[in-house]
């Protein structure tokens, strides 16, 4: 009986203030854009959401929005204007008039939703594929609830009819105590018997043998006498190279035209010698290089 009266109410406001509806949703298009749409559109568009709050149905909208659905068809921009009115803007605008029409604050919100879904079932014909997004601003119509009923569920409560003597208790705690007692103790034991038996049994580790390697001493490799190309063994004398950075040209079998004209930087670094020797012999190959170079 509410909801058919909510109905009445929203088609004496469509009927009395359709021409204000239009009125205010071409005011809210103009302000982005010229509207595509116009007040005629319009007019059937608030037509058909009448014959919906009248007949709880979409019978019929097919009848009245044919027109309007093939115009949208053919033109996207008045598609776009049908869309945005029937989803913001004719909803409030009859939110509006409802105001003016003095409808209570209670009964408004179940005309809303009867706009939403009149709307919906308009762009269903006109363009079903904005229908979705008009979905999610219905509301899930409430389902009832299975009641509950609460269960008293009363436990008979059972007292003991002879007392227990606290001594007893004790004395049963004081023996079970002992004999726990007891029984680690021989656990404990039987431990202490197994680690020596295992212990007596395991062989001794034999005597690790010490193993010295008998390495030359560095005082060993100065003192030898180098031997090899002789002018190479002279010539790195003269730039006071020590015996054994000398070793380490003859163990490469260099001779002192290698080491002059073809040995780079890279290849004195390879010999590893110390930083001192190294920085002369490159000293002494870059000078010899230089001198080379002026006299030819």
């Amino acid at each position: 009986m509410l909801q058919a009266q909510n109905r009445m109410v929203l088609i004496a406001v469509l009927s009395d203030q359709k021409e204000k509806i239009c009125e205010e949703v071409l005011t809210k298009l103009k302000e982005s854009r010229p509207p595509r749409v116009d007040k005629g559109q319009l007019l059937v568009v608030i037509s058909a959401l009448a014959l919906f709050a009248r007949s709880d149905s979409d019978t019929g909208l097919e009848d009245i929005l044919g027109q309007l659905k093939r115009d949208c068809f053919h033109d996207h921009h008045l598609r776009d204007d049908v869309e945005l009115s029937c989803k913001t803007l004719i909803p409030a605008a009859v939110t509006m008039a409802n105001k003016r029409h003095g409808t209570a604050p209670h009964a408004m919100f179940a005309i809303d939703e009867i706009v939403l879904c009149g709307v919906r079932s308009i762009l269903v014909i006109v363009s079903p594929e904005s229908v979705q997004s008009i979905l999610e601003k219905i509301p899930p119509t409430p389902t009832k609830s299975p009641s509950h009923t609460s269960l008293t569920v009363t436990t008979p409560v059972t007292t003991p009819t002879s007392s227990v003597d606290a001594r007893d208790v004790q004395r049963q705690l004081r023996t079970a105590l002992e004999e726990n007692l007891q029984l680690l103790k021989d656990m404990n034991d039987v431990m202490r018997t197994y680690v020596l038996e295992v212990k007596g049994q395991m062989p001794r580790p034999a005597a690790r043998k010490k193993v010295t390697f008998q390495t030359d001493s560095v005082e060993d490799v100065d003192s030898g006498v180098a031997t090899g190309d002789s002018n190479l063994v002279a010539w790195l004398e003269d730039i006071q190279l020590d015996h054994a950075s000398i070793q380490r040209f003859v163990a490469e079998q260099l001779t002192l035209s290698d080491v002059r004209d073809h040995m780079t930087r890279e290849d004195v670094v390879d010999l590893k010698l110390k930083i001192g020797p190294r920085c002369r012999v490159w000293a002494a190959i870059s000078e010899y290089r230089s001198s080379k170079l002026n006299t030819t």
